[in-house]
């Protein structure tokens, strides 16, 4: 019989609290999110992990970015200058999206045209990242297969040159979706 009457009791503890936390938060349907707004262990434990993962990344990034130019071989190919535009892309958004990201989870909403801005910015880095890795793909496969002399290879020019495509593709294709009519501002 008391197991019976504790087990009751939960439950009406369990759904009075229920009630209580739907009637103080005021939650309505049009703001999904505000719950995890308002909690403030996992708010405290989300801005400290952006945070160290900011201050961690960037040096990390940085050392390699060092490493691949003046590392143990003297030689830089087109393969070692792609690695070092990715970690410089990584270390754009480390230090450029990643702090508004943060910024608008302690803050609330930002701005419209910041976040479009920022929208902006972060469609054209991670596409950038994965044409980037693409790329670096491609020529593995070329190198491999296709280049009898590689050492014939001017990766300077391919570098800059496919480093400037990417960006001018993925700055290109997002301002130009953003411009388009008919496509939803955002306001994050």
């Amino acid at each position: 019989m008391s197991s019976f009457t504790c087990s009751l009791d939960c439950q009406q503890n369990i759904s009075s609290h229920l009630t209580n936390v739907n009637n103080n938060n005021n939650v309505n349907d049009s703001d999904f999110f505000s719950g995890l707004f308002e909690n403030r262990p996992i708010k405290v434990v989300g801005i400290v992990v952006s945070i160290l993962s900011t201050v961690v990344y960037i040096p990390l990034l940085s050392s390699i970015i060092w490493y691949e130019k003046f590392g143990s071989d003297k030689k830089r190919t087109i393969l070692n200058k792609l690695v070092s535009s990715i970690c410089s892309t990584a270390i754009l958004w480390y230090s450029i999206v990643q702090p508004t990201e943060t910024f608008r989870y302690i803050f609330g909403p930002l701005p419209a045209w910041m976040c479009n801005f920022h929208f902006i910015l972060k469609n054209v880095l991670c596409i950038q990242l994965l044409l980037l890795y693409d790329s670096i793909s491609v020529l593995r496969y070329l190198f491999i297969f296709w280049l009898k002399n590689p050492g014939g290879f001017c990766d300077d020019f391919w570098t800059m040159f496919v480093n400037l495509w990417i960006f001018g593709f993925t700055f290109t294709s997002q301002i130009v979706h953003a411009i388009l009519p008919g496509t939803k501002q955002c306001s994050l």
